[in-house]
């Protein structure tokens, strides 16, 4: 089971990063002020505009993931250290939600289910 948690850890870290470049239909579009901003500030020649939540690469950078072990139970923990990932993925009054962490893990939901149905046929095949 620990080596389920270890992949998923590590996927859902992937993901997550893959997320931050990818403009998604279930998020808000971009206002096309913030998409000036890019540009005034020098971010429009490093990222195209339907990057959503890509600057600098600093909160892409910031995510990380760990194996917890907690009794007998292995827990995957993916986040991210960046002070605004969290008003990105639960938004703000200001600035729409667009979860990537949490879309990193629901995608992965039937990859781990699958996983851990074949670790348990096989422990309880012997």
């Amino acid at each position: 089971m620990r080596r389920t948690a270890l992949w998923t850890a590590a996927e859902a870290k992937v993901r997550a990063q893959t997320f931050i470049r990818e403009e998604r239909a279930e998020w808000a579009p971009l206002k096309p002020s913030t998409v000036e901003e890019k540009h005034r500030l020098g971010y429009g020649y490093q990222v195209a505009d339907t990057d959503p939540l890509l600057r600098t690469g600093h909160m892409r950078a910031s995510i990380g993931s760990e194996v917890v072990l907690e009794g007998v139970w292995n827990h995957a923990v993916v986040g991210a250290t960046d002070s605004v990932a969290a008003k990105h993925e639960l938004g703000t009054s200001r600035v729409p939600p667009r979860p990537f962490l949490a879309m990193a893990m629901v995608e992965l939901e039937p990859l781990v289910t699958r996983r851990l149905e074949l670790a348990f046929s096989t422990v309880f095949a012997k």
